[in-house]
């Protein structure tokens, strides 16, 4: 499995939570907030799941939902991982 096919999930310490179309997601470790628009609730609500999502998936999600072209998504994907991996939220699954 490449890099690009792994799955990711949400650390166990990062909890999230819908406001009013938006998000806000919570890492209790570091005590730091993200915003989050309604993309990125989308995102991290497919994260959440135990079993992770592939970078490939949560393209096709947001391609479906968005009616955007999956070329667009994956750079759309591709940019909000890189902002969650910097704050170091994500862990990959084996």
């Amino acid at each position: 499995m490449t890099q690009q096919e792994s799955k990711l999930r949400l650390h166990r310490g990062v909890i999230w939570q819908k406001t009013a179309g938006t998000g806000l997601l919570y890492d209790r470790y570091r005590g730091t907030y993200l915003k989050l628009n309604s993309v990125g609730l989308l995102l991290v609500h497919a994260l959440a799941e135990p079993t992770g999502q592939s970078v490939q998936d949560l393209a096709q999600l947001v391609s479906a939902r968005y009616g955007i072209p999956l070329d667009q998504a994956q750079g759309d994907v591709g940019g909000f991982l890189h902002e969650l991996r910097g704050n170091d939220v994500l862990e990959p699954l084996s």
